[in-house]
């Protein structure tokens, strides 16, 4: 059996007549889905004829949302980078010191007369030679040196993710700054004279009381005889 196509939201009619710094009042027909969205697309219209018109598309998003929402705070502040802490001191042993190396005999002869040494005696000295050189000794690294070096990188790590979040409140603070002066000129130059939606089954228009309330943003608003 074939799966029913889901039945698309119905579009109902908006009239709203506004007037912007008093001037003459200009009426426009909207179709939406709720009140709000019709109030959505109006925004959207007089941002044009405001001094914000240059706003970009997150910025008027949010414009809209908060005129819509006048009591709600719509703009939430960012999340934070999580700043690790940083690493504690930590006491550690003197390092032993190095041993002295070791010292020839006084008996001992390391060089032979090139005049009286064969061409056996050579090789077999130069091959007790490189058979008696000492391993060197592996040096093993601080661990106070080690530590204080991980601190400095945790250091420099708290640094840059402080830095970042620092952005993010500053991009915030102006955001929210820009978004409140767009609202306080709506404020002052928007008047809404007239919003109503028109109800097809009893051919007429129904007036919304604005700013809107919860209930208006349910789609099936109650019929009104």
């Amino acid at each position: 059996m074939k799966r029913k196509k889901e039945r698309e939201p119905e579009l109902l009619q908006y009239r709203i007549e506004y007037s912007i710094d008093d001037n003459f009042p200009t009426e426009r027909f909207f179709m939406s889905l709720n009140p709000k969205d019709a109030l959505s697309q109006l925004c959207h219209i007089c941002i044009k004829s405001s001094p914000f018109d240059d706003l970009k598309q997150g910025e008027l998003d949010l414009f809209t949302q908060a005129f819509l929402n006048p009591d709600i705070d719509t703009l939430e502040r960012p999340d934070l980078l999580p700043v690790p802490d940083s690493i504690p001191d930590e006491d550690f042993p003197e390092p032993e010191p190095e041993p002295e190396p070791e010292k020839i005999g006084e008996g001992e002869n390391t060089e032979d007369d090139p005049d009286d040494e064969t061409a056996e005696d050579f090789f077999n000295s130069t091959f007790q030679q490189e058979e008696q050189t000492p391993t060197p000794t592996e040096v093993k690294p601080d661990p106070a040196a080690v530590h204080r070096k991980k601190q400095e990188e945790r250091l420099e790590e708290i640094a840059l993710i402080q830095s970042k979040n620092e952005a993010r409140i500053q991009e915030f603070e102006n955001l929210r700054g820009k978004v409140g002066q767009v609202l306080e000129w709506f404020e002052a130059k928007l008047s809404i004279l007239t919003f109503e939606e028109y109800n097809r089954w009893i051919d007429k228009w129904i007036s919304i009381e604005y700013p809107l309330h919860k209930e208006d943003d349910d789609p099936e608003n109650e019929l009104e005889s």
